[in-house]
């Protein structure tokens, strides 16, 4: 799990090259153990059934068996009043696609929206719950398209918002808890005037609220504990930790500015920043290289038994607690890793978005996101 910060930002969304979006969820489930080193070869196609069309896909993995697949041609640009879409679901991950039903209005102008991009904001929570946040209202499954129920934007249900904390983050777990202005959902995009307040989703804004100053950001670990990351100047950032929901804090020592990356536990944390690394110790961090034989570690999660997985150079690599490099056997180039919080490891490029490399107690496998090749006429969804 992680949270990426860049000076004066309290978080990033990634645009995928293509029109892709790939947000790595999250779920509760516990941590697997040890990745196994045998490869599936067999490439695994995100194929829903009856859909012969994806202008954009969204494909959000949950855990290791477990995923989500959005799919809808509705151009951007475009002001046509209706546009197809579909929703898929895995559960043996991406072996097998099912289509779902899809909520009543799916029409380009519902899909308008003024939050991250033209379209509709897909947000899935874990298997069987997801949001489909629109110009005009909220459209919420808890039983993976049974059945679904709308609200007003203005008054998003809890689960909405815990995702919408998720996809924020590009996989972090956020949580329970978010940086928010006082008067605003966490789906609105709230100007530098407003002043943003640590706040317990579902609740509001906790009391007492910690002394800041200068850009924040938030994320909780499986533990629950609360890490409040906050930008001291152009190169420094100070953590604080909380184990009591924000009665308390613990500040940590200054490092420079990088991507806190928690384990899935919450136990273990790591601060990446390329040439300088930063592997928690106690209360204090200790800096391990960011550079191995000429090659620099691009990106970085931690376990729960506290090995590192990172990319070194364009290899896929497992960092030990002394240094030692062991390079991926099988794993092809990669310039990207995240991890889900049951433990799975997800490497991929950007230069080839579409291909993911997950790997789970069972060994690695390849998923691949393009359109189905079937071509019977999809239902069209009047607006």
């Amino acid at each position: 799990m992680r949270m990426r910060i860049a000076a004066g930002v309290a978080s990033l969304v990634i645009a995928i090259p293509t029109g892709l979006w790939i947000w790595l969820q999250q779920d509760s489930r516990p941590a697997s153990g040890p990745i196994s080193s045998t490869w599936d070869r067999a490439a695994r196609e995100v194929a829903i059934p009856g859909v012969d069309f994806a202008l954009d896909k969204q494909v959000h993995l949950i855990d290791a068996v477990h995923a989500w697949a959005y799919v809808d041609e509705c151009p951007h640009s475009s002001q046509s009043e209706s546009c197809r879409a579909a929703l898929g679901v895995t559960a043996d991950g991406g072996s097998t696609w099912r289509r779902v039903n899809m909520p009543g209005k799916t029409g380009e102008a519902e899909y308008s929206t003024a939050m991250d991009h033209e379209g509709a904001r897909w947000l899935p929570l874990n298997a069987t719950t997801a949001s489909l946040v629109t110009r005009g209202e909220i459209y919420l499954t808890r039983d993976q398209g049974a059945s679904w129920t709308s609200y007003p934007l203005d008054d998003p249900p809890l689960e909405t918002q815990l995702a919408a904390n998720l996809a924020d983050n590009f996989g972090s777990r956020n949580g329970d808890y978010a940086y928010l202005c006082a008067r605003a959902s966490i789906l609105e995009r709230i100007g530098q005037e407003c002043t943003s307040m640590l706040t317990l989703l579902g609740t509001g804004p906790v009391e007492p609220q910690p002394h800041l100053t200068g850009p924040a950001g938030v994320t909780q670990g499986g533990d629950g504990r609360i890490w409040l990351i906050r930008i001291l100047g152009d190169d420094q950032m100070q953590i604080a930790v909380s184990p009591d929901g924000g009665k308390s804090w613990q500040e940590l020592p200054p490092t420079t500015i990088g991507g806190l990356q928690l384990s899935p536990d919450g136990s273990k944390a790591i601060i990446a920043h390329h040439i300088r690394q930063w592997r928690l110790d106690g209360q204090r961090w200790v800096e391990f290289p960011g550079m191995y034989d000429g090659e620099q570690m691009t990106d970085a999660i931690v376990r729960n038994d506290g090995q590192i997985a990172g990319v070194l150079g364009n290899k896929g690599v497992y960092l030990s607690a002394d240094n030692r490099v062991t390079e991926i056997a099988g794993m092809p180039e990669v310039e990207a890793v995240n991890q889900l919080s049951d433990g799975t490891v997800i490497f991929q490029t950007w230069a080839q978005s579409e291909i993911m490399y997950v790997g789970t107690s069972q060994g690695w496998f390849t998923l691949k996101l393009r359109p189905a090749q079937v071509s019977p006429s999809p239902t069209t969804f009047p607006s």
